[in-house]
């Protein structure tokens, strides 16, 4: 799955800047991740992490850079966060059911809440509610309802025969609101890699048009591994009554063919 998986790095971050450590406050960071899976149909993946630590500078789907920048493709960093017990499982309420989720750590000890499926049965663009027990010592017990990113449609096809001059125009249909954002990148292997390493990656409003300018796409253009990842999401921070924070993210991700 695509997407901004890597956003709860943000909390490892926090943790090892090095400098005088701030006050930590409990967070929570709701994840859900939809994408098509054939015609008319599509499944995604709830997930949570609650932590005890400074509350970072989270996204906001409602002010996007609106720009493109080149840079690395990074790898996340590695480190461990002061998870926080959040109850034995939390119920994920959607239009599809209830899911249950369930702790987990993965391989730097770090826990997440997810379902026991990979994917599970869901509707981008309908609301989801997260029913979080809680636990003494923990994070408090909230229930916290929103609304996902609806699916990407209408998106144009994104060519790579292009001359170094010629900028590209990328054209969707617009959710019609505020609330969300597009982000697009196109990934290439560069310097003899197997893998994508460099990327093209653009915030732009979820209005229907964005322009990548041509002076940033001269790898793109002469390379020979290619990937394109466009993603749209939706996020809701909301403070929690005596301190601490819950921040919510819903994606649509999808990974179209390169034009001609």
């Amino acid at each position: 799955m695509t997407g901004r998986r890597w956003w709860p790095a943000a909390l490892l971050v926090a943790a090892c800047t090095g400098l005088e450590e701030p006050e930590k406050v409990p967070i929570a960071i709701l994840r859900v991740f939809a994408q098509g899976a054939g015609t008319a149909q599509f499944v995604g993946r709830p997930e949570a992490t609650f932590a005890n630590a400074a509350a970072p500078e989270f996204p906001d789907s409602r002010l996007p850079a609106d720009l493109c920048q080149l840079a690395d493709i990074l790898n996340l960093p590695v480190g461990t966060t002061d998870n926080l017990d959040a109850g034995d499982s939390i119920a994920f309420d959607s239009d599809a059911g209830t899911t249950y989720l369930y702790p987990k750590l993965d391989l730097a000890g770090n826990e997440s809440y997810s379902p026991a499926t990979s994917f599970i049965s869901l509707n981008p663009g309908a609301a989801v509610t997260f029913r979080i027990p809680g636990a003494t010592g923990g994070f408090p017990a909230v229930t916290f309802t929103a609304v996902t990113a609806p699916p990407i449609t209408q998106l144009s096809q994104i060519p790579t025969s292009l001359l170094v001059s010629d900028s590209v125009v990328v054209t969707w249909a617009p959710v019609g609101d505020d609330s969300t954002s597009l982000e697009v990148a196109l990934q290439w292997a560069a310097e003899a890699s197997a893998v994508v390493n460099r990327q093209v990656l653009c915030q732009w409003k979820d209005d229907g048009r964005g322009v990548i300018s041509g002076a940033i796409l001269s790898e793109w253009i002469t390379a020979t591994i290619r990937r394109i990842e466009v993603s749209r999401y939706r996020t809701f921070r909301q403070d929690l009554l005596g301190g601490g924070l819950l921040y919510f993210l819903a994606t649509y991700d999808t990974v179209p063919e390169p034009g001609p």
